[in-house]
């Protein structure tokens, strides 16, 4: 249990973060970044082709190694994906599993989109200190990320805490500036199996798939 002077102690310490982040963000160039960021503009602007191009080899590659299989037994519907395409460790190849029907309320096809000119470029400020301790900010593009892999299945997950987000100032800001029809990768087609969780796809594909899905799902074997 800490004592009145830890206590009062901890609360001079908060106070002063509060004090520096407040000195902090009054030094933040607002215009300053967002003029360099258009200055940036004409550089993002000569990568639009090679991004796009990017972003169509990636979505050619999900493509081609996507398979998928079902089939009902009983109450249960087995399903097998594979996106070998994925070359992430944090992404797997492979995901096979069994729903429960009677835990479904409905199956529901959500389409995504293949790569386009839709995109957008933000820019994001990040400061570092000089050597006479003097406040220097450096303003890079954020550009449409092309993932390294995609997801198989997600399971349906309630009741999370959403959390909150209390705004304390890390030495980065955004940028109101932005860059539009810009390319960006594909997103995926989702199916819902509704009470259970949901299946990915490439864009495109997620029609055949659902058909499937539902051809399946009124075969009892």
């Amino acid at each position: 249990m800490e004592t009145i002077f830890e206590f009062f102690s901890g609360l001079y310490g908060r106070s002063e973060k509060v004090e520096n982040v407040i000195h902090a963000q009054q030094e933040v160039p607002q215009q300053q970044l967002e003029n360099t960021a258009k200055d940036k503009e004409c550089c993002v602007l000569t990568e639009r082709s090679h991004r796009f191009d990017e972003a169509e080899a990636e979505y050619k590659r999900d493509c081609e190694g996507f398979r998928f299989k079902c089939n009902r037994w009983g109450d249960w519907l087995e399903i097998s994906i594979a996106r070998l395409s994925n070359n992430n460790h944090w992404y797997d190849t492979h995901h096979s599993s069994a729903i429960n029907l009677k835990q479904v309320n409905s199956i529901q096809l959500v389409e995504g989109s293949k790569p386009d000119m839709r995109g957008v470029v933000t820019y994001k400020g990040t400061s570092t200190r000089d050597d006479n301790k003097e406040l220097v900010w450096k303003v890079e593009p954020q550009y449409p990320d092309i993932p390294a892999g995609r997801p198989l299945f997600a399971p349906d997950i309630s009741n999370v805490n959403s959390l909150s987000n209390y705004g304390y100032w890390s030495g980065e800001v955004r940028i109101s500036f932005n860059t539009p029809n810009f390319p960006r990768p594909a997103e995926d087609d989702k199916i819902f199996f509704h009470g259970v969780g949901k299946i990915f796809t490439p864009a495109g594909i997620g029609a055949k798939v659902y058909k499937q899905i539902l051809t399946a799902k009124d075969k009892l074997v």
